[in-house]
């Protein structure tokens, strides 16, 4: 026995309004459906506060959009005016905060100086998507501008590290490409900034390059 799709929780509501439609032009009057005459009647109304519901929402969506446009359109006059207040403001009290803030003004966070950077936790290694490559990933490092990662097979012998050859990273993620295949390799990875313009080396992380 043949059963009917029912998968409109898939479908847009144009696609579902389609849909009633075509059952309502097709079974209205249809002998083989005689039967259920009142309940395809009973749909027809259905259909019908539905699509009005459809339409509302569909007209409440474009004045949203409408309004979105206008409010962005809206924003740099009111940057502006906001900013030459500020400015106004500064100078009036002589950028003292106490009048500053008792004006209502919210105020910069003093500049911090540099600090040392920490040393970057959680190296892991995973293999990548292509042969000779394997995928990086560390905590975040307050305060680092970027990252600096090694490599070496023999991570007992000191001056074994070499850089890895890619761009430096900026983020706590990184891919690196063109490895040597079948080669178990060990990674770590320091930040970049700070007063002392490095910090201290992870933890060895290692992987077998697939």
């Amino acid at each position: 026995m043949a059963k009917i799709k029912l998968d409109l929780d898939r479908t847009t509501p144009a696609e579902q309004l389609a849909s009633g439609m075509l059952v309502i032009a097709k079974s209205s009057g249809n002998a083989d459906f005689t039967a259920i005459a009142p309940m395809i009647s009973s749909f027809q109304q259905s259909h019908y506060i539905y699509n009005l519901l459809v339409a509302a929402v569909d007209a409440l969506e474009q004045q949203l959009e409408d309004a979105v446009i206008l409010r962005k359109a809206g924003a740099p006059a009111f940057e502006l005016a906001y900013s030459s207040l500020a400015s106004a403001a500064e100078g009036v009290v002589a950028g003292d905060a106490t009048k500053l803030t008792n004006g209502g003004w919210e105020l910069q966070a003093p500049r911090q100086p540099p600090q040392p950077l920490g040393k970057v936790e959680n190296v892991s290694l995973s293999t990548g998507e292509e042969p000779g490559e394997l995928d990086a990933q560390w905590d975040r490092l307050p305060h680092a501008s970027g990252y600096e990662a090694q490599q070496t097979t023999t991570p007992e012998v000191p001056g074994s590290w070499v850089p890895l050859r890619v761009p430096r990273p900026t983020r706590s993620q990184q891919t690196f490409p063109s490895l040597p295949s079948g080669t178990r390799l060990w990674v770590r990875v320091r930040g970049l900034g700070g007063t002392e313009g490095t910090g201290a080396w992870s933890e060895p992380a290692s992987a077998m390059v697939p």
